[in-house]
């Protein structure tokens, strides 16, 4: 083995978003960037619902879930930053409610005009949507989700395109009504 091959086995290349490096195989660089972790750790945080900077439950299974909404929370989170900023006051949690009816005109109405070429990213804001149903805080969620979400999807007439993208979603939301009436 030449000194060059030697060198090369023992170097591997770092790609970054402000270039590409050739770091130590065994080194920190090479460890703290390796696709094999980064993936690992990614997916114990979706499954675990939160970020390690949470910006709150909602806010962050989009982030992690819906890549096309991350525009819309940017957004939230950055004018909560100017308004506290303007104020001279702490930073307060997102508001679900402002990011679900952003979320649904801006993001959802527009797919739901045509579900077939956009039904992975809407199959992906249901998944959010159950998640957060079915989780610990449900009712505050099926609230929101509910009467910001859904019921306007469907007075805009797209209950059956929901139906099908989340049959077993929407007749739990149809049965958490039944079961409030």
């Amino acid at each position: 083995m030449t000194g060059e091959d030697r060198a090369s086995a023992e170097t591997v290349t770092v790609k970054t978003w402000w270039g590409q490096f050739q770091v130590p195989a065994a080194g920190f660089a090479a460890q703290f960037v390796d696709p094999a972790r980064l993936a690992r750790e990614q997916a114990e945080l979706v499954e675990s619902g939160s970020m390690r900077l949470s910006i709150g439950k909602f806010p962050d299974l989009l982030w992690m879930l819906v890549p096309e909404a991350r525009d819309i929370v940017a957004e939230a989170v950055k004018e909560e930053l100017d308004d506290a900023l303007r104020h001279g006051r702490f930073l307060m949690g997102l508001s679900d409610y402002a990011l679900a009816d952003t979320l649904r005109d801006d993001l959802v109405v527009p797919a739901m005009l045509d579900v077939e070429s956009n039904r992975d990213l809407l199959v992906r804001v249901l998944a959010v949507l159950r998640r957060l149903i079915l989780g610990e805080s449900g009712s505050y969620f099926w609230e929101l989700f509910d009467h910001e979400v859904v019921r306007r999807l469907e007075g805009q007439g797209h209950r059956v395109a929901l139906d099908g993208l989340d049959p077993a979603l929407m007749v739990m939301l149809d049965d958490i009504r039944a079961s409030r009436r």
